[in-house]
């Protein structure tokens, strides 16, 4: 051998018989599988014994009121037609008029309509020292 173990060419090659027990490394991979095993059965046993404890829920079928509809909340049966309800109810509200509180003469006016008499009067101007105070409903509109 050379001065770092690697052979000279004289002989076999030679270990040291002491380094590893392959008998000990054996023994230690079986023990191990062995207790892995028992692991997996132990939890097994026991989810089986948690799952048995465990009530079951009772599925009812759907009730069905006498509508013969199902009870809320109901999927959409179609929800693009829904969605055009709902837009053609919102086109209504900016676009028409209606009495919000009538005993307060609140009302609604189409949002075009609104937007013009804003730019025709412009916002309300506070003076340097006052408050300026509107009653809702009191607005004048000049024409």
């Amino acid at each position: 051998m050379t001065e770092h173990g690697a052979p000279s060419g004289k002989g076999p090659a030679r270990y040291e018989p002491s380094a590893v027990s392959v008998r000990g490394v054996t023994w230690f991979i079986v023990l191990l599988l062995v207790a892995l095993g028992l692991v997996v059965f132990a939890a097994q046993v026991t989810f089986d014994e948690l799952r048995a404890r465990q009530p079951r829920p009772v599925i009812h079928p759907a009730r069905v009121l006498p509508s013969g509809l199902p009870p809320e909340p109901r999927l959409e049966a179609s929800p693009p037609a829904t969605l055009r309800e709902l837009r053609a109810g919102e086109e209504r509200i900016l676009n028409g008029y209606a009495w919000v509180d009538r005993e307060q003469g609140i009302a609604r006016v189409p949002i075009d309509e609104a937007m013009r008499l804003l730019l025709q009067n412009g916002l309300p101007v506070r003076g340097a020292g006052s408050e300026t105070k509107r009653e809702p409903g009191k607005t004048q509109v000049k024409r």
